[in-house]
């Protein structure tokens, strides 16, 4: 703001003139300073919100490739599952499942525990076969 210049030169033409002029050009710096800092403080906000957001957006692309893949996963396993190649899983050909480790796994990623998963299978079976 004042060019490089020491404050005590450039104010003391002003102190001169009027000593009033000296109070209102100390009070129009210290207005200048706080808006440019201001500014800066805005610059270095929205380049931080902007770095958090890619950050996020990253974070939910990741979290739904990976979700993606342990239903894929899933979805093979219950193909393999399925013995008789009927299309569906018997309740004996999904507790030979839940047997697998990986599949257990999966099922504990995705939220889902072992016997909640044996009670879903039971619940959505409604032919009982």
């Amino acid at each position: 703001i004042s060019g490089g210049s020491e404050w005590a030169v450039v104010a003391d033409p002003v102190r001169r003139i009027s000593p009033i002029f000296m109070v209102l050009w100390v009070f129009f710096m210290c207005i200048m300073i706080f808006g440019v800092l201001n500014i800066l403080t805005g610059l270095f906000v929205d380049a931080a919100m902007n770095a958090a957001k890619s950050d996020h957006t990253a974070f939910i692309r990741e979290a739904l490739a990976d979700e993606m893949s342990i239903t894929s996963t899933l979805r093979q396993s219950f193909a393999k599952s399925d013995t008789d190649g009927s299309g569906t899983l018997t309740q004996d050909e999904f507790d030979a499942l839940l047997g697998d480790e990986e599949v257990c796994a999966m099922l504990d990623h995705v939220g889902l525990q072992v016997h909640e998963a044996s009670g879903l299978f039971r619940l959505l079976d409604d032919d009982k076969s």
